[in-house]
């Protein structure tokens, strides 16, 4: 029973990442007014799945140095997504009025096209570190593999839709591995969210 609960953790995130794409669908075809809470309801899935397999998974100790520095690395991941997703852009106007229609250039999204992708896989493989849990290790590959097929499709077939200038976005902006010159723009535009 307990190997059965695992697996529909697992599944409930991979639920949320399918909430994720019906979210985008809406914001690049559908405008549909109430399919737009699915990115918060596709974000809450995975935050329980975690929340989940934290608690029903096996954990093996290690040395409580590893685990500290596991346990800070994984906590400066989770800060980076929750800022990258919730501040790094205007939330109302990319969450809830669909009016954000240039792509944001500076920042984070200066390192790279998607690097939520880079940050959630960050936090997931050092908090399943940091537990010593196969579970979470499990969760992890599972749901990276979810979010690369998503920003994929994202970069594909609803960005350029959505944004007007994503095209030219994609010529300038690495897609997920950062460069030298992309890692600099990063870093000297930080807290400049008025340029585009």
């Amino acid at each position: 029973m307990k190997k059965k609960v695992r697996y529909e953790m697992i599944l409930l995130g991979c639920i949320g990442f399918c909430l994720y794409l019906v979210y985008d669908l809406n914001q690049s075809y559908l405008h549909q007014k109430w399919l737009q809470p699915c990115f918060l309801l596709g974000s809450s899935c995975v935050c329980i799945s975690w929340i989940g397999m934290t608690i029903i998974g096996d954990k093996h100790v290690y040395s409580m140095f590893i685990q500290a520095v596991f346990l800070i690395l994984a906590i400066v991941f989770a800060v980076l997504l929750v800022y990258t997703l919730f501040f790094a852009i205007p939330f109302k106007d990319t969450y809830v009025d669909e009016s954000f229609k240039y792509v944001c250039r500076v920042g984070v999204y200066a390192l790279c096209r998607h690097p939520g992708v880079l940050f959630l896989f960050g936090f997931t493989l050092f908090m399943s570190l940091a537990l010593g849990s196969s579970l979470l290790l499990k969760g992890c590959f599972v749901f990276n593999v979810c979010n690369i097929i998503y920003v994929l499709l994202q970069d594909k077939y609803f960005f350029p839709k959505c944004f007007d200038d994503y095209q030219d976005y994609k010529t300038k902006i690495p897609f997920l591995i950062p460069s030298r010159k992309s890692y600099y723009e990063c870093v000297n535009s930080i807290g400049d969210l008025h340029k585009k």
